[in-house]
């Protein structure tokens, strides 16, 4: 991989770790909080992607079932339990 691969790489998955590192109270925080830390460390290069960052888990073709998810237009608190 060529270094900007690389960089893009790492700061994508440093996003990741935020999150899996997070704690919160059920109903304080949304998608759209979440979805920050995720971009984060790409927005401090000008970097970005055009799509969310993470969706509830459905089954068959409602594989991005609501109202759970992790995009910046996401207003949903989440609570104990949703994945």
């Amino acid at each position: 991989p060529r270094p900007e691969e690389k960089d893009s790489f790492t700061r994508v998955l440093l996003g990741n770790l935020d999150i899996e590192r997070l704690r919160w109270p059920a109903g304080k925080i949304a998608g759209f909080d979440i979805d920050v830390l995720a971009r984060r460390h790409l927005w401090a290069k000008g970097l970005d992607y055009g799509h969310g960052t993470g969706h509830g888990v459905g089954y068959f073709e409602g594989v991005h079932e609501g109202p759970v998810g992790i995009s910046r237009y996401n207003q949903t608190k989440f609570e104990a339990g949703m994945i």
